[in-house]
C-alpha cells in the first residue's frame, strides 16, 4: 500500500495497519503543534496587554501631578472599551470575508467565523488558535487607541477622548488591518499572489504601519485640532512644562521594551517547526534597532542641546522598536542597527519640526510612530488657528494685566490709608503720653521757683528790723506763694480739660464723669444726711470723754490766740469785743458742738494737705529765725566791736 502527497511524494506501507499507525502518529503531532501555538499567542497577547502598563507610567511620568488620574482612567477605559468594540463590530471588519478588499462584511461578535467544531481537528470542541487569534488582535487594537492618550493629555475632556478611543477600536484600526493582514486586503501580503500590491504585497511584519502609524497619525491629528497647552508657547518660542517624574517615564519605557518581544515574536503567531526559528531572529533584531535608536538619540540630544536628557532617550528607544517592528522577521542584525539609527534621526527631526509648527505633543507620541510629513495645506490650516488662538490668548492676557494692575493699584491705596490711620492714632497716643510727661515734668520746675522765692522772701525778713513784721510778711509771701501755683495749676488743668474734651476718647470720659456725677448729685442728701448723724454722736463721745474736753480747752485757746493775731494786725477793738464777747457770752453748747463737729469734719477731708502746708511752713519759719538770729548776732557783734575804742 502506498500514501501521495500533494507534492507528488509517495509512501510505501507494507500493509493497511501500517498505514494507519502512520495516520495516527502524524494526527497526533499536529495536534499537539496547535496546542502550542494556541498556548504562544495567548502568551504573547498577555505581553502586549502588559504594554497598557507601560504607557500610563510613560504618560503620568510626563504630564503634571494634578492630571493623574485622568490618564489612568483613560488607559484603563481604552482597553474595556477597545475589547467590546472590537468584540462587536472591529474584528469583523478588521478579518471578515470581502469582495472588494476594502473591508470585512461577515463575523460580527464572532458568530459567523467558525470558532466551534471542525476545521482541522473535528475532536475538539472549539478551535482555540482562532480565539487566541482574536485576543492577540485586541491587544494591538488597544495598543493604537491608547497611543492617543498621551499626545492629547493634559487638555482633551475624558467624554470626548473616549469617543475618539471607541471610532479609532470599531472602524479606523479595523479597516487598515484588513488592508494589510487580511487574507484578501488590496494590500496584504497573505492574499493570492495575483490580487497583492505590486505582486508581493506591503511586508508589516507586526504592524508599524498597521498599528502604530495608525496611532501616531491620529494623535497628531488630535494634537493639531486641540491646540497647545497653556503656557507651552510664550511670544513664538517653546517653553519647558513642568513634569511629575523622569522615573515614571524610564520604568514605563523598560515596561513597553518588554512588551514588543511578544508584540514582534507572537507576530508569527505559531511556534511549531521553522517558526520558532523566526521568532528567535525577530527578538535579536528588535532588541538591537532599540538599542541603537537610543544611543543614536541621546547623542542628538547632547549635540544640539549640550546636555544628556533621560526624555531624549527613552523616545530614542520607543522610535527604534518602531522603525524595527515592519522588516524585524526578513532584515538582518546589521540592517537591524541602521534601521534603528535612522528611526532615531526621523523621531528628533519630526520634534523639532512640531515644536517650530507649534503643535504639543506631551509625549511626542506622534513623532515616534508616524513617519510622513505634513501637506501644506494641514500647514496653512494649523498656521492660521494658531493665529486666532495666539490673537485670543493674547488679548485674554492683557485683560488679566490690566485687572491685575488695577487690583494692585487700590491694594496699595487701602494700604495707605490704613497705614495713615495707624499713623494718626499712634500720634495721638503719643501726644497724650507727651502732654503727660510734661506736666509731670513741670511740677519740679514750679516747686524750684516756689523755693526761690520764698528764699528772696526769708532774705527781706531778716532784713527787716522785728520778728513780727517778718513773720506777718513770711505769712503773706506764703498766701502769695501758694496763690501762685494754685493759679498755674489751674490754668494746666483748664488746658488739659479743653484737649481731652476736643478728642473723642476725652469727650466718652468727660460724659461718664459727668454721669458718675450725677449719680453721686443724687446720693449726696443721703449720704450728707449720713455723715452729719456720725458726727454728731462722735462729738458727743468725745465732750463725754476727758481727752475730749482736754482737746476742746486746747482749741478754744488757740482760737482766742489767733484772734488776738488778728486784731494786732488791723482789726478794730469794737470788732474784737464785739466777737470776744459773742464768743463768751453768746455761743451756746449747740453752736461749739456744730463748730467742731465741722473743724473735724474739715481736718478729715483735707488732713493731708494740712499736713503737708504744716510741714513747709514749719521749715521755711525754722530757716527764717535761724537766719535772722544769725544776722542779729553779727550785728551785735559788730556793735560792740564798735563800741570797744570808745
Amino acid at each position: 500500500m502506498s500514501l501521495t502527497f500533494k507534492d507528488g511524494t509517495v509512501l510505501d506501507f507494507q500493509n493497511q495497519s501500517a498505514l494507519f499507525e502512520y495516520i495516527r502518529v502524524t494526527a497526533d503531532t499536529a495536534s499537539t503543534a496547535y496546542s502550542m501555538d494556541t498556548v504562544w499567542v495567548i502568551i504573547c497577547a498577555g505581553m502586549v496587554f502588559l504594554m497598557q502598563m507601560g504607557f500610563a507610567l510613560v504618560e503620568v511620568g510626563t504630564v503634571r501631578i494634578k492630571n493623574t488620574k485622568n490618564i489612568l482612567v483613560k488607559n484603563m477605559l481604552d482597553a474595556c472599551i477597545g475589547a467590546l468594540s472590537f468584540w462587536l463590530i472591529g474584528y469583523a471588519l478588521a478579518f471578515g470575508d470581502t469582495t472588494s478588499g476594502f473591508i470585512g462584511t461577515n463575523g460580527f461578535a464572532l458568530k459567523t467565523l467558525d470558532m466551534r467544531r471542525g476545521g482541522e481537528f473535528n475532536d475538539r470542541p472549539y478551535q482555540g488558535k482562532k480565539y487566541a487569534i482574536f485576543l492577540f488582535q485586541w491587544a494591538f487594537a488597544a495598543t493604537a487607541a491608547t497611543i492617543v492618550s498621551g499626545a492629547v493629555a493634559e487638555r482633551c475632556k475624558v467624554i470626548a477622548y473616549f469617543v475618539y478611543s471607541f471610532v479609532l477600536t470599531v472602524f479606523v484600526y479595523p479597516v487598515v488591518v484588513h488592508w494589510g493582514w487580511s487574507d484578501n486586503g488590496w494590500a496584504s501580503a497573505f492574499a493570492p499572489k495575483e490580487d497583492r500590491l505590486f505582486g508581493v504585497g506591503v511586508i508589516d511584519f507586526a504592524g508599524s504601519s498597521v498599528v502604530h502609524m495608525v496611532g501616531g497619525l491620529t494623535a497628531l491629528i488630535g494634537a493639531i485640532f486641540l491646540g497647545p497647552r497653556y503656557g507651552k508657547f510664550v511670544e513664538g518660542k517653546a517653553q519647558t512644562m513642568v513634569f511629575q517624574s523622569s522615573t515614571f517615564q524610564t520604568l514605563g519605557t523598560l515596561v513597553l521594551w518588554f512588551g514588543w518581544y511578544g508584540f514582534n515574536c507572537g507576530s508569527t503567531l505559531t511556534i511549531a517547526g521553522a517558526a520558532s526559528d523566526v521568532a528567535g531572529k525577530v527578538a535579536v533584531t528588535t532588541t538591537i534597532g532599540a538599542a541603537s535608536a537610543g544611543v543614536t538619540a541621546t547623542v542628538i540630544g547632547f549635540i544640539f542641546e549640550g546636555h544628556i536628557s533621560i526624555g531624549r532617550t527613552n523616545n530614542g528607544i520607543l522610535a527604534g522598536l518602531v522603525s524595527i517592528t515592519a522588516g524585524c522577521s526578513v532584515v538582518d542584525v546589521e540592517m537591524a542597527f541602521l534601521i534603528g539609527v535612522i528611526g532615531a534621526i526621523v523621531y528628533y527631526s519630526a520634534s523639532k519640526l512640531l515644536t517650530c509648527l507649534h503643535i504639543d505633543d506631551v509625549v511626542d507620541a506622534s513623532q515616534i510612530t508616524s513617519r510622513k510629513e505634513l501637506n501644506n495645506q494641514i500647514r496653512e490650516e494649523l498656521n492660521r488657528k494658531r493665529g486666532a488662538q495666539q490673537e485670543e490668548r493674547s488679548s485674554t492676557t492683557r485683560v488679566k494685566e490690566l485687572n491685575r494692575k488695577r487690583r494692585k493699584k487700590l491694594n496699595r491705596k487701602r494700604r495707605k490709608e490704613l497705614n495713615n490711620k495707624s499713623r494718626e492714632e499712634l500720634n495721638r497716643k503719643r501726644r497724650k503720653e507727651l502732654n503727660n510727661k510734661s506736666e509731670g515734668a513741670q511740677q519740679p520746675e514750679v516747686e524750684e521757683l516756689d523755693r526761690k522765692r520764698r528764699k528772696k522772701h526769708s532774705t527781706r525778713v531778716e532784713r527787716s528790723s522785728t520778728g513780727r513784721e517778718g513773720r506777718s510778711s513770711t505769712t503773706r509771701v506764703e498766701r502769695s506763694s501758694t496763690t501762685r501755683v494754685e493759679e498755674l495749676d489751674r490754668k494746666r488743668r483748664k488746658e488739659h480739660s479743653t484737649r481731652v474734651e476736643r478728642s473723642p476718647t476725652g469727650r466718652e470720659e468727660l460724659n461718664r464723669k459727668k454721669l458718675n456725677n450725677k449719680s453721686e448729685g443724687a446720693q449726696q442728701p443721703e449720704v450728707e444726711e449720713l455723715d452729719r448723724k456720725r458726727r454728731k454722736e462722735h462729738s458727743t463721745r468725745v465732750e463725754r470723754s476727758p481727752t475730749g474736753r482736754e482737746e476742746l480747752n486746747r482749741k478754744k485757746l488757740n482760737n482766742k490766740s489767733r484772734e488776738k493775731l488778728k486784731g494786732r494786725e488791723g482789726r478794730t477793738s469794737t470788732t474784737r469785743v464785739e466777737r470776744s464777747s459773742t464768743g463768751r457770752v453768746g455761743r451756746s453748747s449747740t453752736t461749739r458742738v456744730k463748730e467742731l463737729n465741722n473743724h473735724s469734719r474739715k481736718e478729715l477731708n483735707n488732713q493731708s494737705k494740712e499736713e503737708l502746708n504744716r510741714k513747709r511752713r514749719k521749715e521755711l519759719n525754722n530757716k527764717s529765725r535761724e537766719e535772722l538770729n544769725r544776722k542779729r548776732g553779727a550785728q551785735q557783734e559788730e556793735k560792740e566791736g564798735a563800741q570797744q575804742p570808745e
